[in-house]
């Protein structure tokens, strides 16, 4: 279980901006479980781990074929360098988050897609002194 100098530099090379202090290695091959690999579409350094990760799995295959499960487990791999977060996040405010989510034209909301909706609710106005 010893890492080459090459594979070294190939995990070190999409540190552009040097930001890694230290890599540690775990071993996981005590799991012994073949992972459905994801990866980030954006990412080339997501791509280029998850193809590594697949090659490695396809050379040591009978490592990995003991254990096959209905549901197999799922390796998920981000890049670090994208926000995850700020799509996760809304507006602040109430008429913010309305407009984002329902639209606003001229201070009226259009309702009138809504399942259900009531006939006076089909638009509605917003009014700063009321609202």
């Amino acid at each position: 279980n010893v890492i080459s100098k090459s594979d070294v530099k190939s995990l070190a090379e999409p540190d552009e901006q040097e930001v890694v202090a230290e890599v540690q290695e775990f071993y996981g091959d005590y799991i012994a479980k073949c992972p459905m690999i994801r990866y980030q579409l954006s990412s080339e350094a997501a791509k280029r781990l998850a193809e590594c990760v697949r090659q490695v799995i396809t050379k040591e295959y009978e490592l990995f074929e003991f254990r096959r499960t209905e549901v197999p487990p799922l390796l998920l791999i981000l890049d670090r360098c994208d926000d995850a977060i700020t799509p996760l996040l809304n507006q602040w405010t109430y008429q913010a988050m309305v407009h984002e989510l329902l639209g606003i034209n001229n201070n009226r909301i259009d309702l009138s897609r809504v399942p259900g909706i009531s006939k006076d609710m089909r638009e509605v106005v917003l009014s700063a002194e009321n609202d």
